[in-house]
């Protein structure tokens, strides 16, 4: 069995709450990795980056199937729409990524690290994720 047959044989909401859970592992490592003592840096470092691979794949699977299943006559406003929160997205991460990593490192907010912010926001996503209904014409 092929890792995308098995990706697809999950339901829709499993595989979002698995992949963010993927990327809320990463994010938690990232902050921990050197500050615990057996917790070396790079081995955090190589164990994050595996999660956010995982998760990429998981969710990029299933993303494009559920793409698949959009009328035909709505493919393209799909991909529009798809495309349109992939550069918002971007846009967002780029122009925020170093402020927040600049401003919450010499702060004493109770989120001091950036990567706890991420996890913080990933867990979030799914918690709206999971709350906005399900569109009428996927079935899987």
């Amino acid at each position: 069995m092929y890792p995308s047959s098995f990706i697809l044989s999950i339901p829709r909401q499993v595989c979002v709450l698995l992949g963010f859970t993927a990327f809320v592992l990463g994010f938690s490592l990232l902050h921990f990795a050197g500050k615990v003592p057996y917790l070396p840096f790079v081995v955090g470092l190589f164990a994050a980056i595996s999660l956010f691979s995982v998760a990429e794949v998981i969710l990029d699977l299933r993303l494009d199937y559920d793409a698949s299943l959009v009328p035909i006559e709505r493919v393209g406003t799909s991909f529009g729409f798809v495309n349109l929160a992939c550069g918002l997205g971007g846009l967002m991460g780029s122009s925020l990524g170093s402020f927040a990593y600049h401003r919450l490192d010499s702060s004493a907010w109770p989120i001091s690290s950036v990567w706890l912010l991420m996890a913080v926001l990933s867990v979030a996503a799914v918690a709206i994720l999971r709350g906005v209904d399900r569109r009428p014409w996927i079935r899987a």
